[in-house]
C-alpha cells in the first residue's frame, strides 16, 4: 500500500536526519494536465483521475502521515495558486487541512509568463487571501514566485519589490540571478 510506504518513509526519514519535517510532493493536480506527465494519470478501472479525486486521495494520504510523526510536521506541495485553490471545480484548499503546511508554487504569478506580466488585482487578491485562508485555519503556507525566464536585473527586483508588499510577509530567498524564485513561509508556530 503506497501509504503504508510513505508513512514509514517520512518516519525513518526525519528519525535518521535530525529535520523535523517531511516534504510531501506532487499533491496537487499538476500531474493531471498534458505538460506534466507523458501521459495522465489512470484510475484502477481505466478512467482518468479527475482534479478532485486526486486532491481527494492526496489530502487522505497526507493526513494519515502526519499522525506517524510524532512531533514531526508534514509539508505539502501542490496549492498552485488562489485560482486554484478557491476553484469551484477543482479546489486545491482541502490540501491545507491535511497538512501543517503547504507550498504554492504559483504565487502571484506563472513561472514561465512574461516577466513583465503582472496579475490583474482581483487574481492577485485570490493569491492573498489564500494566505489569509491558510492563517485562518492555523496552518502555514510557503509561497515561491518563480522567474523561470531571462531577466535584467532590474526586472528581478521590480519582482522581489513585488513580492515584499506588507501582504506579503515572511522571509525572502533567491538562490541565484539566473533562475531567481521568491520563498516566502508562514508558519504555524
Amino acid at each position: 500500500m503506497p501509504g503504508r510506504c510513505r508513512r514509514a518513509s517520512c518516519r525513518d526519514l526525519i528519525a535518521h536526519s535530525g529535520y523535523d519535517d517531511c516534504y510531501l510532493d506532487v499533491l496537487g493536480s499538476g500531474p493531471l494536465t498534458s505538460v506534466y506527465l507523458s501521459s495522465k494519470p489512470v484510475n484502477p478501472d481505466g478512467s482518468l483521475w479527475t482534479p478532485t479525486q486526486w486532491i481527494t486521495a492526496t489530502s487522505k494520504l497526507a493526513s494519515t502521515i502526519r499522525p506517524t510523526l510524532g512531533t514531526g510536521d508534514v509539508t505539502g506541495n501542490g496549492i498552485g495558486h488562489g485560482g486554484r485553490y478557491f476553484s469551484t471545480t477543482a479546489t486545491s484548499a482541502p490540501l491545507v487541512a491535511a497538512t501543517d503546511q503547504i507550498a504554492a508554487e504559483g504565487f502571484v504569478r506563472d513561472a514561465k509568463a512574461s516577466i513583465t506580466a503582472y496579475r490583474k488585482e482581483a487574481d492577485w487578491k485570490k493569491d492573498v487571501d489564500m494566505l489569509v485562508d491558510a492563517e485562518a485555519q492555523g496552518k502555514g503556507m510557503l509561497t515561491i514566485t518563480k522567474l523561470w525566464m531571462s531577466a535584467t536585473a532590474a526586472q528581478q527586483d521590480s519582482w522581489h519589490g513585488y513580492t515584499r508588499q506588507p501582504s506579503c510577509s515572511a522571509a525572502m530567498a533567491c538562490p541565484d540571478s539566473s533562475s531567481c524564485g521568491i520563498a516566502q513561509r508562514t508558519r504555524r508556530r
